[in-house]
């Protein structure tokens, strides 16, 4: 079996044989983009003299179905026609997504918006606008290629803003309504999103208890949507009315977080479950945070529940001594 680095090479020296003749000439070399959290993705890139675009392909995902045991020709003819498809582009689609994103009266109703984890994507904060969140950041982004965040978007930059004369608050009231009705949250509670999935799965979930009062949130594209604690004031006032209780919220990944009434667990050790969970089963690139936020009912003031800002701060200051 190929290890990546060799999957890659593998990829990048055959990807022209199952492509028409006519991309026979065009220059296939490796990128890797710097992505959530610091986090390098890699793949190919395609350029073709006198084209319009030089896809960019990331090969994670298709090593994924590698090791788990799809057919390399499968996998490979699988790229050729992602590739062809970014090929075929016209000049006029490239230049019309370049000059509407110029263009505010274009694109203010697809301006929504994303979470990220401040203190992993701090090089990133410092050209694009934002807001901070105790130890998160808000970020917006254009919708570029359908209805959810996770179909074609385009980061706001600072430059861009700027060239559409507005400032970060007008920015922000953008995305909070934008992101209402493009991304509306959706909210489930976690023992019926597994009774779902057991049911699909022929697997008896009749036996299956409620744990702990945990609601999942998300969007209904299921991709960013721990951004919608942010942007639907509703979703945690009306599970805080629901249980009597204030709130801790988990941030399970970059699309979705569980609430929780505050009454049945420890902070702290709900921490660590989540921090054991970001290591072994959450993606780095789709990671949020390691700590457990609280909903206060009475002020619906968020804020870190299992250490404080200031001394988060302080530790992300401290030096790191090598032994």
């Amino acid at each position: 079996m190929l290890d990546f680095r060799q999957f890659q090479t593998y990829v990048k020296e055959h990807i022209k044989d199952m492509m028409p003749d006519k991309y026979k000439n065009a220059e296939v070399s490796f990128i890797k983009t710097p992505k959530n959290n610091g986090n390098i993705r890699r793949g190919i890139s395609i350029w073709l003299e006198n084209a319009n675009a030089a896809p960019h392909i990331y090969l994670e995902d298709y090593y994924k179905s590698y090791v788990n045991g799809q057919r390399l020709d499968e996998i490979m003819k699988d790229i050729a026609d992602v590739a062809e498809g970014a090929l075929s582009i016209s000049k006029d689609d490239i230049e019309n997504i370049a000059k509407n994103l110029k263009n505010l009266g274009y694109v203010q109703d697809y301006v929504v918006m994303s979470v990220v984890n401040a203190q992993k994507n701090e090089e990133m904060l410092r050209e694009i606008p934002h807001i901070m969140k105790e130890d998160l950041a808000v970020i917006y982004k254009v919708l570029t290629g359908g209805n959810s965040i996770g179909m074609g978007t385009a980061t706001i930059s600072n430059h861009l803003m700027r060239k559409w004369g507005i400032d970060n608050q007008q920015l922000n009231e953008l995305a909070m309504k934008n992101s209402k009705r493009l991304m509306p949250a959706n909210v489930q509670p976690l023992v019926q999103i597994l009774k779902d999935f057991m049911s699909e799965a022929g697997i008896p979930a009749d036996d299956l208890q409620e744990e702990g009062g945990m609601h999942v949130i998300t969007n209904d594209a299921s991709s960013g949507g721990a951004a919608a604690i942010f942007y639907d004031e509703s979703v945690l006032s009306g599970l805080s009315e629901k249980f009597g209780d204030n709130l801790y919220i988990l941030p399970s990944s970059i699309d979705e977080v569980i609430a929780m009434p505050a009454g049945r667990a420890d902070p702290k050790e709900l921490a660590q479950m989540v921090q054991k969970i970001n290591r072994n089963a959450v993606e780095e690139e789709k990671q949020l945070s390691d700590h457990v936020y609280h909903y206060d009912k009475d002020t619906h003031k968020l804020s870190l529940a299992d250490t404080s800002l200031q001394e988060l701060q302080m530790e992300e200051a401290r030096p790191r001594h090598r032994r």
